[in-house]
């Protein structure tokens, strides 16, 4: 039977709540020092308004999933994929220009888009 001298679980709590720390803090840094600075340098060089500094890629499933489950409009139509547009770059993204992000309609299954409508109860 092994034993463990006095301190040694304080110090293993410790050590692992100061790494969680740094790595929470680096994480943080990473998200708003660097990376949606340069986003929206990015996005202001193009002619784009960078709206949403994160969670961008939950917005279109939010927007279509309320227009769909509380508007009562068609999730895949054109119009809901120009509000989204106008809500994540600040206008209609247009094909013919190359400095817009290349943009599809919504191409999620509608099953993922009724999703949050767990959480309107």
């Amino acid at each position: 039977m092994t034993t463990s001298r006095p301190g040694t679980r304080s110090f293993a709590s410790t050590l692992a709540l100061g790494l969680a720390l740094i790595g929470a803090a680096s994480m943080l840094y990473y998200e708003f020092g660097l990376l949606i600075p340069r986003a929206s340098e990015v996005s202001a060089a193009n002619g784009l308004k960078f709206r949403i500094g994160f969670g961008g890629d939950f917005y279109p499933v939010w927007m279509t999933s309320r227009e769909c489950l509380i508007g009562h409009h068609a999730p895949y139509s054109s119009e809901i994929t120009q509000e989204i547009q106008i809500g994540l770059f600040g206008r209609p993204l247009d094909v013919r220009r190359s400095t817009d992000p290349a943009w599809q309609n919504c191409l999620l299954p509608l099953r993922v888009l009724c999703l949050p409508s767990c959480w309107r109860r």
